[in-house]
């Protein structure tokens, strides 16, 4: 009997042990990825950049989704007025996979009326989905990228 809990005993501290392990694997992947974004970003976007009237400053968040094993980013771009500096209420956000290039989403939208707001994103099987103009349906999607 002491034998068979001191096996159980020993497996749970192995099982710990190895959580522990992916746990600090996790951490240096989110890491490499952080990097890998900062990289892509920088090649990629003008943080702070004038067009016409407007001013537009983007930032990203990255996330590597252990999941799918892929780095991901998410780049937003707020627009303000030049002379102001409100907020307009024109912002596209983007969401790219850093590795492959590939872009998984896009979702803009824009003030001026006789433009349409553009929400697409790629499933988990690659298929293009069009959101048409609810944006909300993007940023759920594209949380199951950012989060897993």
């Amino acid at each position: 009997m002491k034998i068979i809990v001191f096996i159980i005993v020993v497996l749970l501290c192995f099982c710990n042990l190895s959580s522990a392990l992916s746990e600090k694997e996790n951490i240096e992947l989110q890491d490499q990825c952080g990097k890998q974004a900062d990289v892509f970003f920088k090649a990629m976007y003008d943080p702070y950049r004038t067009i016409g009237e407007t001013t537009v400053i983007s930032k990203y968040h990255s996330h590597y989704n252990s999941k799918l094993n892929k780095c991901f980013i998410r780049i937003d771009d707020i627009h303000y007025d030049k002379r102001s500096m409100e907020i307009k209420e024109d912002n596209a956000y983007h969401l790219y996979d850093v590795n492959s290039h590939l872009d998984f989403g896009d979702c803009s939208k824009f003030s001026d009326s006789s433009q349409t707001k553009i929400c697409w994103f790629l499933d988990e099987n690659l298929v293009h989905i069009n959101c048409g103009k609810l944006n909300y349906r993007w940023f759920a999607q594209i949380n199951k990228y950012m989060s897993e």
